[in-house]
């Protein structure tokens, strides 16, 4: 059960772990509100001393799944915890008959903008998770 003091945990994770609010408590609380709407889920991760490590939003439509935040505590471990979470996530997704986990673009090299470091270790993540790739065009006018 997704409380308002877990969500609030959840959010300070995400400072922490950022180093600065990089948004408002509002939409927080809209990601909260989605939740208790069946629009969205939280999976969560905790220490054996219970204390919250991982947390990962995923908004839902009927067919699809998308990551849409999430806030580790990467400094605890010499692997990547986010991958418990997706793991955890994508078992919920399949008892809920949802078909399609969209986790984000995929960034390149050579991108027009070219990528950080840490965005194309994402890139190569979301590359090696995925079963289909999509292309998305976008033509300037």
């Amino acid at each position: 059960d997704v409380t308002s003091e877990l969500f609030t945990e959840f959010r300070l994770l995400h400072r922490e772990v950022a180093g600065r609010a990089t948004r408002s408590v509002e939409t927080w609380d809209a990601q909260e509100r989605a939740v208790h709407l069946g629009e969205a889920f939280l999976i969560t991760l905790r220490s054996s001393a219970d204390e919250l490590i991982g947390a990962a939003l995923y908004a839902v439509s009927k067919h699809e799944a998308t990551y849409a935040v999430a806030a580790y505590r990467r400094d605890l471990f010499d692997q990547p915890v986010s991958h418990v979470a997706h793991w955890h996530a994508i078992q919920h997704m399949k008892k809920c008959g949802i078909k399609w986990y969209h986790i984000g673009p995929r960034v390149y090299p050579g991108d027009l903008h070219p990528p950080t470091e840490k965005e194309l270790s994402i890139a190569y993540f979301k590359e090696g998770f995925s079963t289909h790739m999509f292309f998305n065009v976008i033509v300037g006018l």
